[in-house]
């Protein structure tokens, strides 16, 4: 069965599904601050392997010696990780019951990492900074509606 990574506002997750569709914790990169989860999710948006991204998977897969496949959320991401790494990546419909499982039971497969109210409390933060990223805000503009 797969290895999944998931890209969390708290960090970035590696799961490992059994036979039975249970995931269950293997690694985890915590953010170490705002700055860097906004720099590393908006090169995970645009489909590109962040310098944190590499690290933790030459760590927590190659390095180990891991043969399976990964399973992740974006074909570009999965393309760059198989560039870089030569791991095999899904993505796509077949993927899509590793990450739902995942996020059903998110709170009690990361809770001896991450309380509940912290993955909220990032979460919002970052979806704020990720929004200003997107719509590109400046404070010099004038709305004029």
């Amino acid at each position: 069965m797969p290895y999944t990574l998931v890209e969390l506002p708290a960090g970035i997750a590696l799961f490992k599904v059994d036979e039975s569709g249970n995931p269950k914790l293997k690694a985890l990169h915590k953010f170490k601050g705002t700055v860097e989860a906004l720099e590393i999710t908006t090169q995970l948006v645009n489909g590109e392997l962040a310098k944190p991204l590499s690290k933790f998977l030459k760590k927590n897969f190659v390095q180990k010696g891991l043969t399976d496949d990964l399973a992740v959320a974006d074909a570009k991401l999965g393309k760059a990780i198989k560039d870089k790494f030569e791991i095999n990546c899904i993505h796509g419909d077949e993927t899509l019951q590793y990450f739902r499982a995942i996020k059903a039971n998110l709170d009690s497969l990361i809770e001896d990492q991450l309380s509940t109210e912290q993955l909220n409390q990032t979460s919002l933060g970052l979806a704020h900074n990720l929004n200003r990223y997107k719509l590109k805000f400046s404070a010099d503009k004038i709305d004029q509606m």
